[in-house]
């Protein structure tokens, strides 16, 4: 019974520790440090939608999406951060949606962009009706 005990004790660190390394690999599959560059850019209404490169250094690109609404304009917008794996004949939505008005600004987590992957950003302006559908360049 004893040794029975140890095992399990044994196999439940290991497990523990088998856990942390995984959760560690998470953290560094999305983190990124290279600098956010607006590779594309969309303006209309009352919505701003910037596409912005960043990469960590180790051939790894990322994307994320940047939407603004001028100050003053109460109507605003809600966009949202694509990517597609066909070469832009369908497109995933990998971030939430973000509402922006008046002035404000909301900038997204930078998600994987991988190789053969393409991304835009993705939206709709409500200062005129019908709504206005926009979307900037893919990259």
């Amino acid at each position: 019974m004893r040794k029975l005990g140890r095992r399990l004790l044994a196999a439940t660190v290991t497990i523990a520790a088998v856990g942390v390394l995984a959760l560690g690999g998470t953290g560094v599959a999305n983190a990124s440090t290279g600098n956010q560059v607006v590779v594309s850019s969309r303006a209309s209404g009352a919505c701003n939608l910037q596409l912005l490169a960043t990469w960590d250094g180790h051939g790894n690109d990322y994307a994320a999406a940047r939407i603004s609404s001028p100050a003053g304009d109460p109507f605003g917008c809600s966009a949202v951060l694509q990517r597609s794996t066909d070469g832009g004949r369908t497109w995933t939505n990998v971030s939430s949606w973000h509402d922006v008005s008046n002035g404000q600004s909301v900038t997204t987590y930078n998600y994987w962009d991988g190789a053969g992957y393409l991304c835009r950003v993705y939206g709709y302006s409500f200062q005129d009706f019908p709504t206005q559908t926009l979307w900037t360049g893919s990259w």
